[in-house]
């Protein structure tokens, strides 16, 4: 038919390096979105990114495969064979031992973290890089999150006794990875939630001088309205009801 043949010619007049275009086009507009970004937006964008990612990919590994951390033993040598891409869960599980026993608070949280805070980490970076209203809203509660999370799997071994930790004696399972590991995911929210925090206060302060500015521009229109001759005012501002009959002639005019 004819449109085929349309199609076919449009097929063949196809210029192979509109690709190439269109790719340095959106290469060029998204160094552009970031050209107006303050440094410490840039830090926020980076942030929430990577952790976003961390906590889909990686916490998401271990929520749906936490059985297979422990491994399988082999009937050779008597160990146990974990996959390659649960190493790391594995060799995190001779720091605390909850993720190699697949211990249900640590289960869930690791869940929670996938399902809940991986996606919010992805918008608050999306927010800051659009320069979304919510983004300081969204910072609050990313940080939030991750503290309150630390915080109730610290206390629930400290509850139990630490008994799940190596040893005090293990100087890099025990003071580096565990209270180094501690201290990293405690301190590295806290500028985020510090920069969203301080990020609302200017908001608000904003907001209250932008109403201020249009109070004042109330008053000096009505001001202006009634100095202008009108006895009724601005019809927007005046509280004389636009319908209303006029005034009765004064007393003796007759």
């Amino acid at each position: 038919s004819l449109n085929d043949d349309d199609d076919d010619a449009a097929l063949v007049d196809h210029n192979p390096d509109d690709a190439d275009l269109l790719r340095e086009d959106a290469s060029a507009s998204f160094a552009a979105g970031f050209a107006h970004l303050s440094p410490r937006d840039r830090g926020a964008v980076a942030w929430g990114t990577a952790l976003g990612l961390v906590h889909v990919f990686i916490d998401g590994t271990f929520a749906m495969f936490h059985v297979l951390v422990r491994g399988r033993r082999n009937g050779d040598d008597g160990r146990r064979n974990v996959p390659w891409w649960l190493a790391p869960w594995r060799f995190y599980g001779r720091i605390d031992a909850r993720y190699r026993t697949a211990d249900a608070f640590i289960v869930s949280q690791v869940a929670c973290m996938a399902l809940i805070a991986g996606p919010l980490c992805l918008l608050f970076a999306l927010a800051v890089y659009e320069r979304r209203p919510a983004r300081h809203a969204l910072g609050v509660v990313v940080t939030v999150l991750q503290l309150w999370t630390l915080a109730l799997a610290f206390a629930t071994e400290a509850r139990a006794g630490f008994r799940d930790l190596a040893p005090v004696s293990s100087f890099g399972f025990f003071w580096i990875g565990f209270v180094g590991l501690t201290l990293l995911r405690a301190a590295h929210p806290l500028p985020v939630l510090l920069a969203s925090l301080t990020g609302s206060a200017e908001d608000a302060a904003l907001a209250a001088r932008w109403r201020n500015v249009r109070v004042q521009i109330e008053r000096v229109h009505f001001a202006g309205s009634s100095s202008s001759g009108d006895p009724r005012g601005s019809p927007r501002y005046s509280r004389v009801p636009q319908d209303a009959p006029p005034p009765p002639p004064p007393a003796g005019d007759d």
